[in-house]
Formats: structure tokens, sequence, C-alpha cells
């Protein structure tokens, strides 16, 4: 069994005891092995994820200094890989933060409601990480990791796959295949041309989404909403009460 490394990050001792007891509570209840490091300054949190970085962090945005925003740009950073989860007595912050690309939401007024939900949702996409998209490029086998793979664009009778380094991939295949295996795997199709991993989607303009390299991905109108919704049901987690 895969072994997971989560940070808590709170400034208040009472509200870091409390956060950190419910993960470790949620966590050993679904059977994860998981290793969980507290923190009462993002500045050690910092200095600690420069060298072993943390597969899930859960950071209060409200704190002095170095604020739960700033903080998460800096670990996005130094691992973008890394699950930000922002814990938070203040809402209206939550919005704010979207530009930093966090994974969910907890409010800290609704902790014991609200941790159960993205626990869940952490080791689904733990889980889903380790999906692997399997093709053939003139007899030679390749094999991707969901979190690899940017986007894939159709030309033809053939995709394209873009990846997160900027390599591309093609070879003959159908998009709207690769929309039915990839869609419980975090991908939306945007247009008839495009199917985009919600992970590195950083923007939504009016006709368009902006991923990962600040690469402009056209959107169909009609696709738009669900766009939207998927976006939100992916990034704008928080948990079973909302806002």
């Amino acid at each position: 069994m895969n072994r997971y490394f989560i940070a808590v990050c709170d400034d208040e001792e009472f509200a870091l005891s409390q956060i950190s007891g419910a993960v470790k509570k949620e966590f050993e209840k679904s059977g994860m092995n998981v290793d969980i490091t507290v923190f009462n300054e993002p500045k050690l949190l910092l200095e600690l994820n420069r060298t072993s970085s943390f597969d899930v962090i859960f950071l209060d945005i409200d704190m002095p200094k170095l604020d739960g925003i700033e903080t998460a740009r800096i670990i996005k950073k130094q691992n973008p890989e890394s699950l930000i989860i922002f814990v938070t007595g203040k809402d209206e912050l939550v919005y704010k933060s979207f530009e930093v690309h966090p994974f969910g939401f907890i409010r800290k007024l609704k902790l014991k409601e609200e941790i159960s939900s993205i626990v869940e949702d952490i080791i689904k996409e733990l889980s889903r990480n380790d999906y692997m998209l399997n093709f053939k490029i003139e007899g030679i086998h390749y094999k991707l990791l969901i979190d690899e793979i940017a986007y894939i664009e159709s030309k033809g009778n053939y995709i394209i796959i873009n990846t997160t380094d900027g390599l591309t991939y093609k070879y003959k295949d159908s998009i709207n295949k690769k929309e039915m295996e990839l869609s419980e795997h975090g991908f939306v199709r945007t247009h008839e041309k495009y199917l985009v991993n919600l992970k590195y989607i950083f923007k939504i303009n009016k006709s368009s989404v902006t991923v990962i390299q600040n690469y402009n991905i056209p959107v169909s109108r009609s696709r738009m909403n669900a766009l939207k919704e998927g976006f939100l049901n992916y990034y704008g987690r928080m948990g079973s009460g909302g806002i």
C-alpha cells in the first residue's frame, strides 16, 4: 500500500489540533497509510516542503505575514502535484483562492460535517492519479499517467495528446472514445475537438479556457454550462454544506 504524506498548517494552536485530529481520524477510517505533520506557521511548512514534498496539504487561508493563498502559490511552484485544501473561517476568502488552484475547501465551523466528504475526494484523486493511458505509435508502446496529460486534441482521424511538460503524442484514435474513457478521471469535453484535464484549467474565459503553459482552448457555447459545472465540482468542493 502506498504511503501518503500530509501537512496541516494553521497559526492557531487549537484549530491546528482540531483539524489534524479530524484529518487523522478520517484517513484511519478509510484504511489509508498516511503520515501527518503539523505546522503553526507557513514558513516552516515551505522549508520542509522544499526537500520532502507533501501529497496533501490542509492550509489555513487567514494567517498573518504570509497568508494561505501566497503560501499555496509557493507550494505550487515547489510541487505542482500537491493537493491543497484550504481551511477557513471566512467564506468570503474562498473565491479569492481559486487563482491558486486549490483541490478543495473546508469551513472551520463545519469541520466535522465536511471532513469526511473532502477526505473521500482526496482518496479518489490519489487513486485517479494512478490511472494510465496506454497507446502505441509506430510499434512502440507508451504509457502516460493521467496527471501527465493537460489536454487532448482531435485532428481528422488522429488525436494529439499534449502533456504538462510540453510533449505531444499523435496517433490514430477517436476523441469520442477518449472522452468515454477519461470522463470519470477528471477530463471534460470543451469542444468537439478538445478534451481537457480539469486539474489544469486555470481560468474560464468567455469562449475558451486557459490551461497550463497559458494555452487557450476553445469552448463551444453548448458545452460551457457543463464545463462550469464540472469545474466547480472539481475545484469548488465545499463538503456537504456548500457556501
